[in-house]
């Protein structure tokens, strides 16, 4: 019986080892992670090799258990915010290292201590980066969520035409599924918009700008 608890005791310790070691890389190299871990003396994540079907180092079981653990908070996160009277949205267009366009979400909402509090809910691929395109992305985004756009206080984004044009950008058509929708242009973008606009009659903030866009470059 005792050698039966310390063998379970170390499959225990070679799980949480291993979900430390996916937590910092969650991709196909996690074997190659786990073996290098193992001639750094962590003789115990052998015990992660059972034979047969029963491997937990594939790249398969690998991502299920980081979806079974992305999905504890990400059910937290939603039930938080079904429960508050207002949400708000941040959104902001990206590429990934295939250079393919995405979208990110941030959500801003109202815990149950009344505390405002702000969480990535997600990434949608997106086609082209038009304002009918990514409005399409948003209503279906929040579908999927089963939240009710008329609960969106606030439209955040980085002020583009795209996201703000008055006709047909963003945060027009999305107002017009809630009339009562503020757009509101992230400050953080401003901020960058008017360093950017007020270095343009200093030579050396330029020289200095052109520099680092070359080290980063390189």
């Amino acid at each position: 019986m005792q050698s039966f608890k310390h063998y379970m005791s170390l499959d225990r310790v070679a799980f949480l080892a291993a979900l430390q070691g996916m937590y910092w890389l969650t991709t196909t190299k996690f074997a190659s992670l786990l073996d290098m871990m193992q001639g750094l003396g962590l003789s115990y994540l052998s015990h992660l090799n059972k034979g047969g079907n029963a491997n937990y180092t594939s790249e398969k079981i690998t991502w299920e258990m980081v979806k079974v653990l992305s999905d504890v908070p990400r059910h937290h996160i939603l039930h938080t915010l079904h429960s508050s009277p207002y949400f708000s949205i941040l959104v902001d267009e990206m590429t990934d290292v295939a250079e393919a366009k995405q979208l990110i979400i941030f959500g801003c909402y109202l815990t149950d201590c009344n505390e405002v509090k702000t969480s990535i809910l997600g990434i949608r691929d997106i086609l082209i980066g038009t304002a009918d395109t990514i409005t399409q992305a948003i209503k279906v985004f929040l579908t999927d969520m089963d939240v009710d756009i008329r609960k969106m206080a606030r439209f955040g984004s980085d002020g583009a035409s795209v996201m703000v044009g008055q006709i047909n950008g963003v945060a027009a058509q999305l107002r017009a599924a809630n009339s009562k929708l503020v757009s509101v242009h992230c400050i953080a973008h401003r901020l960058a918009l008017a360093g950017a606009q007020a270095a343009t009659g200093i030579p050396y903030l330029l020289k200095f700008k052109d520099l680092l866009g070359q080290l980063y470059r390189f």
